[in-house]
């Protein structure tokens, strides 16, 4: 686990919030992500090869649809 600041971390754009971020036991080597959890219940979601990238942020209800996605293939690349 890693720790970092994030801008809006509590749901507000304008504070800085510090996070804690989890990877997964089941992530091998490549196309692994972290996930964070907010004050608010939303999660924070980054790529664990592109620390400073962009980070999605998801209510519950997107988090579910969003894993459902992953899991079924809809993200799938090319």
């Amino acid at each position: 686990m890693a720790s970092s600041t994030i801008w809006g971390g509590s749901d507000n754009a304008r504070s800085p919030f510090t996070v804690i971020w989890c990877k997964s036991s089941d992530s091998g080597q490549e196309n692994c992500v972290e996930v964070a959890v907010l004050s608010t219940g939303n999660r924070v979601v980054r790529d664990s090869k592109n620390l400073a990238g962009p980070r999605l942020r998801l209510a519950p209800g997107e988090r579910h649809a969003f894993v459902g996605g992953v899991k079924a293939g809809r993200f799938a690349g090319p």
